[in-house]
């Protein structure tokens, strides 16, 4: 049976929405629409999440997920990445005798997710062997190939020239990442310390819902907006 740590990585320290990992959202911490959702599904063997503040570490636990405590001093800075974060967890849990096949990245920012993706992602690394991470994606509002850079001077420059003559619908799909969904390879984690690489598959997370992502007070009300017209709870 393939084993799938899940990790929530959550520092204390937001400058832009200060406290935002604890803040309530449609009636509960931010934080815990996403162990909930983790706690939910069947494909996590188990539910991890890393912080540097107590209180998140306490909330977070009693909405059901685990902690082995404070996250180190050297991941408690702005420089830290949650590439830093999984690596830790991973080899921290190892060190027990745990062993993982993947590794899912749970972010807080992003409290809305869907179960078939995952699912989706899941049945990729299990029957592609040579794809070393899944990432949700969501669909471009408009298309870069018709972007262009404007210097300080404000001219103009088109990124892609040859592109431009080009038909809106005749150009290809492009994406970008939206958060809802990491899942990479255990054994490639720890090797290659990051989850994206030119041969990562994706999985398209495009609904309203899963396209939250809160990291200002303005993504805040937009998010408890949207929670509120879809009725979620």
């Amino acid at each position: 049976m393939v084993k799938i740590l899940a990790i929530v990585p959550a520092r204390g320290g937001s400058k832009r929405l200060p406290r935002k990992n604890v803040l309530p959202l449609a009636g509960k911490p931010l934080i815990n629409w996403t162990i909930e959702f983790a706690n939910a599904q069947d494909i996590f063997s188990r539910v991890v999440v890393s912080s540097d503040d107590d209180e998140i570490l306490d909330v977070a636990c009693a909405c059901g997920a685990e902690s082995s405590g404070r996250r180190p001093a050297h991941l408690s800075g702005d420089h830290a990445s949650s590439i830093d974060v999984l690596v830790h967890e991973l080899n921290q849990l190892e060190t027990k005798g745990e062993c993982y096949d993947f590794v899912a990245l749970l972010q807080p920012t992003t409290p809305f997710r869907n179960t078939d993706r995952w699912r989706q992602a899941l049945n990729i690394l299990a029957n592609r062997p040579e794809v070393p991470s899944v990432i949700g994606v969501q669909i471009t509002d408009t298309s870069p190939f018709h972007a262009f850079e404007m210097s300080k001077n404000n001219d103009l420059s088109a990124l892609f020239p040859e592109k431009l003559s080009t038909r809106s619908q005749d150009l290809s799909t492009t994406v970008t990442v939206n958060g809802s969904l990491y899942l990479v390879r255990a054994d490639v984690l720890k090797n290659e310390e990051k989850i994206f690489f030119p041969t990562s598959a994706a999985v398209v997370c495009d609904t309203v819902l899963e396209r939250i992502d809160i990291d200002t007070n303005s993504d805040f009300l937009k998010a408890e907006a949207i929670f509120s017209q879809h009725s979620v709870r």
